[in-house]
């Protein structure tokens, strides 16, 4: 890192490392700092640093953090091996261009907390430290603009999860709110995976048009990533199985979590409750509910996902509420959500298809089935006269160079046009 000596701020982080196209061979990579993104509170854990950073006009995600010595599996090899399979199938790249984290650059720099922990008397797990660099960047999961652009959202993030688990035999591992993204293109430019691609334009001009905005939807922080082929089994001290409001029935019920095996039906189940916290906490496109009911509101069930630390509490919890999903959940939903709630339950059904406690059955959930509620979903929607709600005023690509914008007496309104704002998702835990 190069820290300004009288600020103390980060101004250039490097990178040695491999990336998708080197062969193995480690390239350096200096990148400019352009803000900070997130940076965890304590100085505990992995102690996860987020950086917005650009290279050649061009941005990227660079994210600093030091994971579990003992985790039997590095995220920059799995980020190069799906990086590698996607580029090898030009049809299944088509696909899945923009429903990946493009694999830019990664390093691990050996310099783990065991040299520097020698005088502690009771040492933590030591940790090992790791740099990653990708791309694109990505608006919350929560600012869709309208019911037909999340079911779209969601059959692009289980597509490219059935692509994990049947093509590179991976499982995600982390499914949550704060791991799953919109990724939003223009739809007259396709963003090449290549770093060095020069044919990829930065300089815009801001338009109102919303109509050349094509969402897609992107899952990152892949630091959980689990290899499945063997089903391989990961010791509870490996990997948390999860973030814990969206954890897996199975994972909080375990009696000796280390012996837990984390497969691609959990992820799914995952998802279903990120979708669950996703209609209980947005009022509608654009406006986030508190999680404080107002008068006359129901309570918000879910609040208990969150308050809960103790991992069967809040598997008795979820079995309760999930049982009883219309009363402690889809009854308590805003308005908006009212015609979504066959979704809901479509999916409840596509994860526990018997008629009995959920405590009583375990997951079948399948891609396929994921995959064809939410292209019914999405069909159905598509066919209504929704408006959604107004995004950020569109970039219109210009030439290098040219950054002309219309003049004031053309449009009152030039003052409220501005390029697109990106709100970053990352994970810092």
């Amino acid at each position: 890192m190069t820290i300004d000596k009288k600020t103390g701020i980060v101004t250039h982080i490097t990178v040695i490392g491999e990336t998708p196209t080197s062969d193995g061979k480690p390239v350096k990579r200096v990148f400019k700092v352009v803000r900070p993104l997130h940076a965890t509170p304590q100085i505990s854990g992995r102690a996860t640093r987020v950086w917005l950073v650009c290279r050649d006009d061009r941005f990227y995600i660079l994210k600093d953090s030091w994971p579990l010595e003992s985790t039997p599996f590095s995220e920059i090899i799995h980020l190069l091996k799906i990086n590698r399979s996607i580029k090898k199938d030009p049809a299944m790249y088509a696909k899945l261009k923009h429903t990946y984290p493009i694999f830019v650059v990664g390093q691990e720099l050996g310099d783990g907390t065991a040299l520097r922990r020698i005088e502690l008397p009771n040492k933590p797990f030591p940790r090992v430290h790791r740099r990653i660099v990708t791309k694109p960047i990505c608006d919350p999961i929560t600012s869709f603009r309208s019911k037909h652009e999340l079911c779209s959202v969601l059959l692009d993030i289980v597509v490219y999860l059935k692509y994990m688990s049947e093509d590179c035999k991976i499982c995600h591992g982390d499914i949550s709110m704060n791991n799953l993204g919109i990724n939003r293109i223009m739809s007259d430019h396709c963003d090449d995976d290549d770093e060095d691609d020069e044919n990829d334009p930065d300089v815009v001009i801001s338009s109102d048009s919303n109509n050349n905005v094509l969402p897609r939807g992107l899952m990152i922080d892949d630091r959980n990533i689990i290899p499945d082929s063997n089903f391989i089994i990961v010791p509870s001290n490996d990997s948390n199985n999860g973030t814990l409001p969206f954890m897996a029935l199975e994972a909080l019920r375990w009696t000796d979590p280390s012996k837990f095996v984390h497969q691609p039906k959990h992820d799914l189940e995952s998802l279903f409750y990120v979708i669950l916290n996703i209609c209980s906490y947005v009022m509608k496109p654009g406006y986030l509910r508190s999680p404080t009911p107002i008068i006359n509101e129901l309570s918000i069930c879910v609040n208990e996902w969150w308050h809960t630390r103790d991992h069967h509490v809040l598997a008795r919890t979820k079995c309760s509420q999930i049982d009883d999903l219309d009363d402690y959940i889809l009854s308590r939903l805003p308005p908006y959500w009212d015609d979504f709630h066959p979704v809901l339950q479509d999916l409840q059904k596509a994860i526990w298809p018997l008629d009995r406690s959920v405590k009583k059955q375990q997951s079948v959930a399948t891609h396929d089935a994921f995959i064809e509620i939410f292209t019914k979903a999405r069909d159905r929607y598509s066919t209504q006269n929704e408006e959604p709600c107004l995004y950020a005023p569109t970039p219109l690509h210009a030439s290098k160079g040219s950054q002309k914008r219309k003049n004031s007496e053309d449009d009152d309104t030039t003052e409220a046009k501005r390029t697109k704002t990106f709100s970053v998702t990352t994970s810092g835990s």
